[in-house]
């Protein structure tokens, strides 16, 4: 299994502002990345549109072509477009998710990721809705686009903001697409260490940053995300050739 995440907007393509000035493709990355990383600790084989700040082309108009093109190169089973809503009443609030037509194949897990969301976050449903937005149109896999919460709303931009909420609501989509793949999505793996003498934990995914300390040969330890192969445990960060998943 293999989704394509696309974090929506990017470069100086900022998306909606919200009202103290947040931006909408600051909060659809950190979301895809943390979402990108609960799928992949899960088994589930991630492809982004853009790891980065980029626009992915010269204009709008050639990054969306690219972001399709990505995700008709990458073999996905499903295509994820994760955005922020924005409104002129600064009372609009909820969440909701588009489909292409309503007899897509990405209908079901439209519906499961909106169920997780507004019953994690206790944000409204506004439901699963059909619009031809360009990306959810011209992918050929099965498309969703996530409007997680209103930004120029404060209080939902206030939550928007929050990185501890960031990633509450990229477990809630990825548990949403595991019930729709009958996937039972874990927040934290487990890990088993299998170098003989030890693995060193240290502060930041890199071999040049301080050893905070070392687990023992055989020790099991939680592992909360994945970075370029480096695994975030309780203690710190561990190099991932050293550990199996259990």
């Amino acid at each position: 299994m293999k989704i394509c995440i696309d974090a929506g907007h990017g470069g100086q393509d900022a998306g909606a502002v919200g009202p103290s000035g947040l931006k909408e493709k600051d909060v659809n990355l950190k979301v895809a990345l943390y979402l990108g990383e609960i799928l992949s600790n899960n088994g589930i084989d991630v492809e982004y549109t853009r790891k980065e700040d980029d626009l992915l082309g010269r204009n709008s108009s050639e990054s969306l072509r690219k972001r399709v093109e990505i995700a008709n190169n990458s073999g996905a089973d499903y295509f994820i477009s994760i955005h922020c809503n924005a409104a002129e009443n600064s009372n609009a609030q909820g969440s909701e998710v588009f489909i292409y037509t309503i007899r897509s194949k990405a209908k079901n897990m439209a519906e499961e990721i909106l169920n997780k969301i507004t019953e994690t976050m206790g944000f409204v449903k506004r439901g699963v809705k059909t619009a031809s937005f360009y990306v959810i149109k011209n992918t050929n896999m099965p498309a969703c686009l996530v409007e997680i919460a209103f930004i120029s709303n404060p209080r939902e931009e206030k939550v928007l903001s929050d990185d501890k909420m960031q990633q509450k609501i990229a477990l809630a989509i990825a548990k949403g697409i595991g019930n729709a793949l009958g996937i039972d999505i874990m927040e934290v793996k487990k890990g088993k260490v299998i170098a003989k003498s030890g693995l060193n934990v240290r502060k930041g995914p890199s071999t040049q940053a301080p050893i905070l300390k070392a687990y023992k040969y055989g020790e099991i330890i939680n592992i909360y995300s994945i970075l370029d192969g480096w695994y975030k445990t309780d203690d710190g960060w561990v190099f991932g050739r050293y550990v199996e998943f259990i």
